[in-house]
């Protein structure tokens, strides 16, 4: 994975073919996409992915509004963004076995 500093076409966040630009903490990073990978199909991993989906929405929802976002951040969890702040609870939680 390669760090990008200060870029001349400024900031790229994404996939652009099989290149990755993420921008966590402040950092640009460029990584390479896997050409292949193989997606399991258990019915416990489906559930995994749904839940996922379902938080990562919520959190979306709420840190597109700036008063949630603020007020979420008031909260007494550490982490990087309020995102992760709303994700980092839920997904501790047990999780029940099939």
């Amino acid at each position: 994975m390669a760090l990008f500093k200060n870029g001349i076409i400024g900031t790229i966040n994404g996939r652009v073919g099989n290149l990755v630009f993420r921008k966590p903490n402040e950092k640009d990073f460029i990584s390479i996409r896997p050409r292949k990978y193989k997606k399991s199909q258990s019915i416990s991993l489906n559930r995994e992915r749904t839940k996922f989906a379902f938080i990562s929405k919520f959190a979306s929802f709420i840190n597109a509004d700036p008063i949630l976002s603020q007020t979420w951040h008031q909260s007494t969890i550490n982490s990087t963004s309020v995102f992760h702040e709303i994700l980092k609870p839920i997904l501790i939680l047990p999780r029940k076995e099939c």
